[in-house]
C-alpha cells in the first residue's frame, strides 16, 4: 500500500505521535515498500489510570499469528515518572492475524499471577517460542500460551532459584530455547542499583549472564561471562544463526 494513502496517513492522531513533519512524511509518499500502521494507540477505552504511553514493543510470530508485548506507562521519561502505579510496565500483549492490519484487545498479563520473589531488576521483558507455545518472561514472572496468545498462565507460582545470585537485570528482549538448557533468558550483572550512577557513571552491567530452566519455568541455573572492561550492559538481545548466538547489546 502506498505511504500517502495509507491508515496512518489519514490519522491525525497516528501522525501526532510519530511526530513526522510533512517533509519527512514525503519520502515515504511514493514508496510501495511502507505502510505504517499502529499496534494501538493510547484511545480512552485502553488508557488505565495516568498510563497513557505505550512503548517498547517487542514481536514473535506463531502460526501465522503476531504476538506483540509492549509497555504501558505514564512517559517514557521526565516530570510524569512520579505517576508510575501498580498498573504501569512491560505486562501487555496484543495479537494479530492479518499481518498487523487489525489488533486484538490487550491482555494484561499480571492478571494472571505473579512471583513473590524474583531476582530480576531494572527495565526489560523478552519474548520467545518453542514447540508452537509463547513464552514470555518478565520482572514478575514467565508467562506462556499454547493458543497463539488467546489465554495465559504464570509457568510457576514459586520458582527455585537456590542457584541464582539475589539480583540480575530484567530479562533481555529474546528468549531462546536448545536441547540441554530449556528455556534461557540472558541478562548482565554487577550493575548499580543506584539509577543517578547508571545515568551518570554508566554503571551497568558488568558480566553477561544466561539464566536457564531446563524444566521450562520451575527451576532456574545460573551461568555468566565476564565482559571487557570498556564495555558496560544493560539489555541483551540474542540473535540466533546456524547453531550459533550473537548479541545485540545496549549501554
Amino acid at each position: 500500500m502506498n505511504a500517502s494513502t495509507s491508515w496512518f496517513h489519514e490519522n491525525a492522531l497516528a501522525r501526532e505521535l510519530s511526530q513526522l513533519d510533512e517533509k519527512e512524511l514525503s519520502k515515504f509518499a511514493d514508496s510501495d515498500l511502507l505502510d505504517v500502521r499502529p499496534v494501538i494507540l493510547p484511545e480512552p477505552k485502553y488508557v488505565v489510570g495516568e498510563n497513557d504511553y505505550f512503548m517498547w514493543p517487542i514481536a514473535t510470530i506463531v502460526e501465522g499469528r503476531i504476538v506483540v508485548l509492549y509497555q504501558r506507562t505514564p512517559c517514557h521519561w521526565g516530570p510524569d515518572i512520579g505517576k508510575r502505579d501498580i498498573l504501569t510496565g512491560i505486562r501487555m500483549i496484543v495479537t494479530s492475524d492479518d499481518a498487523g492490519l487489525t489488533w486484538s484487545q490487550p491482555v494484561d498479563l499480571f492478571t494472571t499471577g505473579m512471583w513473590s520473589r524474583s531476582p530480576f531488576w531494572g527495565f526489560g521483558g523478552g519474548i520467545g517460542v518453542h514447540n508452537g507455545i509463547v513464552y514470555v518472561a518478565l520482572n514478575k514472572g514467565i508467562y506462556r500460551s499454547g493458543d497463539r496468545g488467546d489465554t495465559w498462565e504464570l509457568v510457576s507460582l514459586n520458582p527455585d532459584f537456590t542457584d541464582v545470585p539475589d539480583v540480575v537485570w530484567a530479562p533481555g528482549m529474546r528468549i531462546t530455547f536448545d536441547e540441554i538448557h530449556g528455556l534461557i533468558i540472558w541478562t548482565t550483572s554487577g550493575f548499580s542499583q543506584d539509577s543517578a550512577a547508571r545515568r551518570d557513571r554508566g554503571e551497568y552491567g558488568t558480566h553477561l549472564v544466561a539464566l536457564y530452566s531446563p524444566d521450562f519455568g520451575t527451576t532456574w541455573k545460573y551461568e555468566s561471562q565476564p565482559l571487557p572492561d570498556a564495555l558496560r550492559l544493560s539489555e541483551v538481545t540474542p540473535i540466533e544463526f546456524d547453531r550459533q548466538i550473537a548479541f545485540f547489546l545496549r549501554n
